[in-house]
């Protein structure tokens, strides 16, 4: 019981995070016209930064959620100045 419990429990916070993903996909889509598929790269980021964080230095989940939230916001800070110009270099 214990194990189906865990199991439907996973299987929630898939849903939830596919569902936020779909949610900035649709926002972005409906604001802008254009599909960014460049959203699927920050995730990964963020993913693989938790994951390694989490293996490597020792931290428990929340707090390596929170470093890689910070990461990806700086990934996209770096990116931002690239976008803004337009594809013309400054």
């Amino acid at each position: 019981m214990d194990y189906a419990l865990v199991q439907a429990a996973n299987g929630l916070v898939l849903g939830i995070i596919f569902a936020v993903i779909a949610v900035g996909l649709t926002l972005v889509f409906a604001v802008l016209k254009i599909v960014n598929f460049a959203h699927g790269e920050l995730y990964m980021m963020g993913g693989y930064f938790a994951y390694y964080a989490i293996e490597l230095l020792g931290l428990s989940p929340f707090p390596a959620l929170a470093a890689s939230s910070d990461h990806s916001r700086c990934g996209r800070h770096h990116l931002w100045p690239a976008c803004s110009s337009g594809g013309r270099s400054s």
